[in-house]
């Protein structure tokens, strides 16, 4: 028997104008795939695991121009991480 699962998700989107007031939106899809091949006896359940995706996101929002001044820019920074 030959066992491809797929995870798939949408990533973004992609947005691109097709005439003067008409814009069109497409999804991009990412997804993992496995492939493999096992053999089992009728009535036998199969397990596959490990596809998966770890992400991990980085923001730093900052006042504008307030890089120069470490010293008073480094409070004023908001972090997040998801």
């Amino acid at each position: 028997m030959k066992i491809k699962p797929e995870v798939s998700n949408v990533d973004s989107n992609l947005t691109y104008q097709i005439a003067a007031q008409v814009n069109n939106t497409v999804p991009i899809v990412a997804s993992t795939t496995a492939e493999t091949n096992v053999m089992v006896q009728d009535g036998t359940t199969i397990i596959i695991g490990g596809l998966r995706k770890d992400q991990k996101l980085k923001t730093v929002n900052k006042l504008p121009y307030w890089e120069t001044f470490l010293l008073l820019a480094r409070p004023l920074e908001i972090k997040a991480i998801r």
